[in-house]
């Protein structure tokens, strides 16, 4: 995925070493179908995964998580069951 995103983050573009799991265990994904599949997985920057995981705005989980599909399907050409806007 390091190598995919070029150790950049999909969504600022800033050099990072995390990686997110777009879709985690907790929230649907299996363990072997999904969370480690390329499609679901994508580099973020330490301010974004944190803004991500811990933001006390509402909805902003859903928002950053479409923006981040939005930038994988269009730079990778993923096709994603669902992109709500």
């Amino acid at each position: 995925i390091r190598k995919r995103d070029k150790n950049r983050c999909v969504l600022c573009g800033k050099l990072t070493s995390t990686v997110h799991e777009i879709v985690p265990k907790s929230h649907g994904g299996k363990r072997s179908e999904k969370i480690f599949r390329e499609d679901n997985m994508a580099c973020l920057c330490v301010h974004h995964h944190m803004e991500l995981h811990f933001s006390a705005e509402p909805g902003i989980r859903k928002i950053m998580t479409l923006q981040i599909l939005t930038k994988l399907s269009q730079r990778y050409n993923y096709k994603y069951e669902r992109i709500e806007k």
